[in-house]
């Protein structure tokens, strides 16, 4: 029986002077896969990915890790576990892609008096492997203003595999890139998960894109989970006008889903 990564039990958030969002939300994410929230502006996706990587506090219920509470979990320790990829990331104009890369080595460098060879030597190791897996060798010297929307989406990743965490979390990763930057960091995430054995959860705008790169797909609607398992099982016209208010047809290319969303 599959392990799960996360596990939300009875969840419920709202924001200041609104109505919840989510009223005693139960969830199970699922370890060693690619799962993909959707869902209509509005449906809770980033709320709930917040909520996940401890950005947000829910008013009740609980989140675990593994079946630890997260909410037990120091910030530190929970960055050994966990690398998060936020939408919105901003750098200095002279950081250069390996000084930014670098950065996800602090939470084993916070707190400690002694820092020794064999722990910069683990950090150096780490680095050079997540800037060989986002394919930045040739640019890590170069600052990081100088790159592409799409290089500089795979260094924020970089910096998160330098965590040295085996789960990554991502919001809206391909929002802002044209399409061939789209389909490099859904590749990445794929090669991520398939040769590397990360669990990856992420948020995406872009049904087509999410059932072809996803294990699994998380339909929300309303503050609740509209639908959830392989997108073979699931994605139907009727989950879709369910999720999002439209009637679109669902078809198959290459023997998966597709959404003629035309």
């Amino acid at each position: 029986m599959p392990h799960n990564i996360f596990t939300l039990k009875g969840v419920t958030f709202a924001y200041p002077n609104k109505k919840p969002l989510f009223r005693r939300l139960n969830l199970t994410v699922p370890e060693g896969k690619v799962t993909t929230f959707l869902g209509a502006n509005g449906s809770g996706k980033s709320t709930l990915f917040n909520l996940m990587t401890k950005n947000l506090t829910p008013q009740a219920g609980y989140i675990f890790l593994r079946g630890g509470n997260v909410a037990d979990i120091r910030p530190a320790d929970f960055a050994k576990l966990v690398a998060i990829v936020h939408q919105h990331n901003i750098a200095p104009g002279d950081l250069s892609v390996r000084q930014l890369v670098s950065y996800g080595r602090f939470p084993y460098r916070h707190g400690h008096m002694l820092y020794s060879a064999k722990d910069r030597a683990e950090d150096e190791r780490m680095v050079d492997w997540a800037i060989e897996t986002c394919n930045l060798t040739d640019v890590q010297n170069g600052l990081v203003f100088d790159l592409s929307g799409g290089q500089r989406q795979r260094v924020w990743i970089a910096m998160a595999l330098a965590q040295g965490a085996d789960v990554l979390l991502l919001d809206e990763p391909t929002t802002y890139l044209d399409v061939r930057y789209q389909l490099d960091i859904l590749h990445l995430v794929r090669r991520l998960n398939r040769e590397h054995g990360m669990t990856v959860v992420m948020v995406l705008h872009d049904m087509n894109q999410a059932l072809q790169y996803s294990d699994e797909v998380i339909a929300l609607a309303n503050g609740h989970i509209a639908a959830q398992g392989r997108p073979d099982d699931v994605v139907t016209s009727e989950l879709i006008e369910q999720v999002y208010s439209v009637n679109l047809e669902v078809t198959r290319v290459h023997d998966r889903p597709f959404v003629l969303a035309v």
